[in-house]
C-alpha cells in the first residue's frame, strides 16, 4: 500500500498491530520518497524490515469493534471485542486510551464492569464528536505481554 503524506517537515507510518506477521511475507520493503518543491530534486531510501515471532510465549492480541471503517455514533454505546492466542489461563487484560480525550481505564466511562476484561463496553455519549481515538488492549500471560490496538473516528 503507498501513503501520501503531503507537504510538511515530518510524518510517522503507522503500521497496525499483527499485520506485520512472518508467516505473511518472508521480508517488507519500505521506501521513502522526497522531492524538494513541486518540481524539485527527488531523493529516495528504502529499507527492508525481517519480521520475527516473538519466541518469548508473549500472547499475540486482536480487538475487533463494529463496523469502525465509518465514524462512531457518539449517542451509542461502543462494544470492543478481542481475540488473544494460545491458553486464556492466567491472561489479564487492560484497555487502555493511546489516542483520544477519554481515559478508558476509568469506570465511570464503561458499561464493563471494569477495564481488565476481554470486552471493553463504552457507554452512550462518552466519545467525543469529531475525536479520532486509538483504543489498545494489552495481555499478559506468565510475565509477557502483547498489545492489539484499533482505531476510529466519532
Amino acid at each position: 500500500a503507498c501513503s501520501a503524506f503531503g507537504p510538511g517537515a515530518a510524518a510517522t507510518l503507522a503500521v497496525a498491530a499483527n499485520k506485520m506477521l512472518p508467516a505473511a511475507a518472508s521480508y517488507y520493503t519500505f521506501t521513502l520518497s522526497v522531492r524538494l518543491g513541486a518540481t524539485g530534486t527527488a531523493s529516495s531510501a528504502s529499507v527492508k524490515v525481517y519480521p520475527k515471532a516473538a519466541n518469548d510465549g508473549s500472547p499475540s492480541v486482536q480487538v475487533f469493534g463494529t463496523d469502525l471503517s465509518s465514524p462512531i455514533v457518539p449517542n451509542l454505546r461502543l462494544v470492543l471485542s478481542s481475540s488473544v492466542s494460545g491458553t486464556q489461563t492466567g491472561v489479564t487484560y487492560q484497555w487502555t486510551t493511546a489516542n483520544g480525550d477519554v481515559d478508558l481505564r476509568q469506570v465511570q466511562y464503561l458499561r464493563s464492569p471494569n477495564s481488565r476484561t476481554s470486552l471493553l463496553v463504552v457507554k452512550a455519549a462518552i466519545l467525543t464528536p469529531g475525536m479520532r481515538y486509538t483504543v489498545r488492549l494489552t495481555a499478559t500471560r506468565a510475565g509477557t505481554s502483547g498489545f492489539g490496538e484499533v482505531a476510529f473516528n466519532v
